[in-house]
């Protein structure tokens, strides 16, 4: 059985298969040793919180972040400012926030994600005034072509969830069967049928028994949650707690998260890719503000929870991060991390660079492809599961 990582974040343990390899001393110190970083200014633009709330909320953890350490460490070098593109991309307010950047000759990298396709006229004017900044574009975009010839270097990531990799986590967690809790009127969204066909599939490939509990049309929420708790019932008694229970919408996930910690049953995803804030609401867990967007330290906090209250751990399993609000953290790490060792944007051409630059930077382990040969700045990433 073969599938792309897996990071544990039990008691320190990591473990990392196929797409990272070791690398020198030599090779890890060149990102790892961030106390000879040189002073780096990055200004990251989004779209308001009503248009991108996910990428916004990483901006602005990033910047208060940034203050405390600024603050407390004298030796900090990095200047993180965050502004913020209007709705309308009023050209008045766009010449405005793009002559600042110009002008200011301390700035050295620019991340922007924007869903406004008119951003590319500010980003070439950028271009023919301030060559050496570094131009990272950090949004999902059907206009590769725009984005990968006017940034220095474009990051997207990927959205479709994988059933095999769902299917053999599961199976590597210890599920002896693998049962899809069915909501109906769930099914529209994200592809959810389709998943549901491949994750029979890959199922039955690897000799796993698979089943579907399909909840009855015409419940309201409340007697939904209390069909979904009987059926769990029903098959821990039949089966046993080594049973990979897979929700299709929320309602289910926060049923499968509050019978977890008594049944101990096994999650290898919940009904959306990254679950982390989710079940950091359910279990009642707090987040730091400027720190509200380091899933690392998120994953850690349910990780320790469950081990801790519980005694267990290694039952479920996610993606480490919202990519949404990663992309934004990492493409932030990856510019200092070119500025910081005087590299020119070609070196994230290279896609082992890349996944060191997330491991050790962001401590969020992810994969990187290059879709187009065409265009070997354009980058998609993947985001590893974790495993709590």
């Amino acid at each position: 059985m073969t599938f792309k990582k897996i990071r544990f974040t039990l008691v320190g343990l990591v473990l990392m298969a196929t797409l990272t390899a070791c690398g020198s001393g030599e090779k890890k110190k060149e990102i790892v040793d961030t106390k000879y970083d040189k002073f780096t200014k990055v200004v990251i633009l989004t779209d308001s919180e009503r248009l991108q709330p996910n990428e916004y909320s990483s901006a602005e953890a990033l910047v208060k972040n940034n203050e405390y350490q600024k603050k407390h460490d004298k030796d900090e070098k990095l200047d993180i400012s965050h502004s913020i593109l209007p709705d309308d991309m009023d050209s008045q307010a766009m010449n405005k926030i793009f002559d600042k950047i110009k002008n200011d000759k301390d700035i050295n990298t620019l991340v922007v994600s924007s869903e406004n396709s008119g951003i590319i006229h500010y980003i070439k004017s950028l271009d023919r005034a301030r060559k050496d900044i570094i131009t990272i574009s950090a949004f999902s975009s059907k206009d590769v072509k725009d984005l990968a010839e006017n940034f220095d270097i474009a990051l997207d990531y990927e959205k479709k969830t994988d059933a095999k990799e769902i299917v053999d986590i599961a199976k590597t967690l210890g599920a002896e069967r693998f049962i899809s809790i069915v909501d109906e009127e769930s099914l529209g969204h994200d592809h959810k049928q389709e998943l549901l066909a491949e994750l029979r599939d890959k199922s039955s490939k690897i000799d796993t028994p698979y089943e579907e509990i399909k909840i009855p049309s015409g419940m309201d929420r409340i007697s939904k949650k209390a069909y979904v708790s009987n059926e769990i019932s029903k098959y821990i008694s039949k089966y046993g707690n080594d049973i990979n229970f897979y929700p299709t919408s929320r309602d289910i996930d926060e049923v499968l998260l509050n019978r977890l910690v008594s049944d101990k049953f096994i999650i290898a995803e919940l009904s959306q890719r990254n679950s982390t804030k989710f079940m950091m609401d359910i279990y009642g867990l707090k987040q730091i503000g400027r720190m509200s967007e380091n899933y690392n330290l998120l994953n850690g906090q349910i990780s320790s929870f469950f081990n801790t209250n519980y005694g267990f751990g290694g039952r479920v399993a996610g993606l480490g991060a919202d990519p949404r609000s990663h992309i934004i953290r990492y493409a932030t790490q990856l510019g200092v991390t070119l500025n910081s060792k005087s590299a020119k944007p070609d070196k994230a051409y290279n896609t082992y660079f890349l996944e060191q630059v997330s491991t050790i930077r962001t401590q969020i382990s992810a994969g990187f492809k290059t879709p187009y040969k065409q265009y070997k700045n354009y980058k998609v990433m993947s985001v590893d599961q974790i495993v709590y």
